[in-house]
């Protein structure tokens, strides 16, 4: 991917014709941009909705920068948008648009909203003052823009897949001594 965008002739697949089927999709995570890149390539009209301001779900807010940086992940969001596909940040289903909604202006719906909190552990204090779960932590810091301050102390991280080595790359980099 990297090298086709900078070659300047950037792939783009032919779409088919025009169904005049129009496909709601709940979420610009990766399932949603997936099933709005396919849906278009077969000739459907396609609007994404996401609750979040940036596309991506947990590739953006799950994932810090520095392992995927957000310019290469919106080249690939952009490649899909290239093909009709409409994305409205910052609304949410139930909220800012409901199923009637929905009902009267599509075909069809797909839902794919991902994971939106972390896995409880189930243990004694895992709601006290200073626990968070690796997901709200790392979204935390990209929603905001800013970092965590941990200069001078130890932050424990529970686990040792993906989501727990980038909480701990990244407690360092908020300053922790130790992780």
């Amino acid at each position: 991917t990297d090298k086709d965008f900078a070659s300047g002739k950037k792939f783009m697949p032919v779409k088919k014709a025009d169904t005049g089927k129009k496909v709601c999709v709940i979420g610009a995570g990766p399932a949603g941009l997936t099933s709005a890149y396919y849906l278009s390539l077969e000739g459907h009209n396609v609007d994404i909705i996401e609750a979040n301001p940036h596309g991506g779900g947990m590739l953006r807010y799950g994932i810090q920068e520095y392992r995927l940086p957000n310019d290469l992940l919106q080249k690939e969001i952009d490649s899909i948008t290239e093909l009709g596909t409409k994305i409205y940040y910052g609304k949410k289903f139930g909220k800012d648009i409901n199923y009637d909604h929905i009902k009267k202006n599509y075909d069809a719906m797909i839902t794919t909203v991902g994971c939106q909190k972390g896995s409880e552990m189930k243990v004694e204090d895992e709601d006290a003052e200073g626990v968070l779960s690796g997901i709200d932590y790392l979204r935390t810091m990209e929603l905001t823009g800013k970092k965590f301050d941990f200069k001078g102390k130890k932050v424990a991280t529970i686990g040792g897949g993906n989501t727990a080595m980038d909480c701990c790359r990244s407690a360092l980099r908020c300053g922790a001594s130790e992780s």
